[in-house]
């Protein structure tokens, strides 16, 4: 993983830092880079680090944290099983336009049905956001899976080694290698 660095805490200095070290060795590479895009799981001091080492990005809001945000908090029913059912025809939508118009049919449907707050405040974001979406960026992933994966992969490496014995940089070292 280019970049990857260890961080004490997850403050917005801390990630500010560590997303620092990427584009610090992604410029060794490319002194030009600047990404148009970063699909974030929507954390606002990731949001505020990427913001500040690259002013000029677009961030979009990971749907599947979106989702998976709901579901965490929300205690299962039929009728919540039916509105996880009306969130991923959202995320499916061919276009914009498309997309919009599910989100707004969605967010009145969730109002109608008095589903918990955490639910019609998701949907308020997506709502919020749908201004400028993923589709405005059709090489941009809306979910953040592919880094979700390079993830699960180095937290098993993690657990088998038992984290972190030593000092930080010796840490360092064993993420980086």
């Amino acid at each position: 993983v280019l970049g990857v660095h260890m961080v004490k805490n997850a403050n917005e200095t801390a990630l500010t830092q560590a997303y620092g070290v990427f584009q610090k060795e992604v410029h060794e590479i490319k002194p030009d880079y600047m990404p148009e895009t970063v699909t974030s799981d929507g954390w606002q001091a990731t949001q505020n680090a990427w913001q500040k080492l690259f002013p000029s990005v677009w961030l979009i809001l990971c749907f599947l944290h979106v989702f998976l945000k709901i579901k965490k908090n929300t205690p299962f029913t039929p009728l919540v099983s039916r509105f996880y059912q009306k969130i991923w025809s959202c995320f499916r939508a061919s276009n914009k336009r498309t997309f919009s118009q599910r989100v707004r049919r969605l967010s009145d449907w969730v109002s109608t049905n008095n589903l918990p707050g955490v639910v019609g405040n998701q949907i308020a974001k997506l709502r919020h956001r749908k201004s400028k979406t993923a589709y405005d960026y059709p090489k941009a992933p809306r979910t953040t899976n592919m880094v979700d994966r390079l993830m699960r992969n180095m937290d098993k490496y993690l657990f088998n080694t038992q984290y972190f014995h030593g000092n930080h940089e010796s840490a360092e070292e064993t993420i980086r290698g």
